[in-house]
């Protein structure tokens, strides 16, 4: 009879990662196995491979929680407003992921494997594409005058990509974004249908 899991595929995945993400992927087994009161050998029995384990551990989810409103939006209502709040859970997003882009950028794991960063289908291009398609739409929806779309969205997933990566190297020593300012900025002389007066 096979002994029951003392420690949760869960349990091993969450400590696997948390210790990857804070001691590199350079880290053993023995050093996760020692945290969660277990054997190496459990955990390779488990897992399979130190490199099995870094790949489930550090493979990352597509982004549901804005992927959605950005995929059907915008919504009725004020457009400034979706669109910043749009941009503050991107940008949140990319602050969350960037250890895990780090972690698997040191190990010897081809990272586009996990996270497919090749082709049109990258994430950091198809949320730019996504964007785009969002203020295209906002032509209709809000009457948006946008004399570039593409750029526009550009300029905004940049903004968002950049800040979630200079939180981390600057050790979280960075101006609070004023995302309100910032798509101000960018939709400056396009007019809109809205009846709010900042669109």
């Amino acid at each position: 009879m096979a002994r029951p899991k003392t420690i949760s595929d869960e349990t091993l995945q969450e400590t696997a990662r948390r210790c990857f993400l804070e001691h590199g992927p350079a880290l053993s087994v023995s050093t996760i196995a020692a945290e969660l009161g277990i054997s190496d050998a459990a955990i390779i029995k488990r897992v399979g491979s130190k490199e099995q384990l870094l790949r489930s551990c550090l493979a990352v989810e597509e982004p549901t929680p804005w992927l959605k409103p950005l995929q059907s939006g915008p919504q009725p209502g004020p457009l400034q407003k979706q669109l910043v709040e749009l941009l503050e859970a991107i940008s949140a997003t990319i602050k969350e992921r960037v250890p895990t882009l780090i972690a698997l950028r040191l190990s010897d794991i081809n990272m586009h494997e996990i996270i497919g960063l090749d082709g049109p289908d990258a994430p950091p291009l198809k949320v730019r594409r996504l964007v785009a398609k969002w203020l295209r739409r906002a032509r209709t929806t809000h009457g948006l005058n946008l004399k570039d779309p593409a750029a526009t969205a550009d300029l905004l997933v940049s903004s968002a990509l950049s800040r979630g990566f200079f939180h981390w190297v600057s050790h979280g020593v960075i101006p609070q974004t004023d995302w309100r300012e910032l798509v101000a900025a960018a939709l400056a002389g396009a007019s809109t249908t809205d009846s709010a007066p900042n669109l």
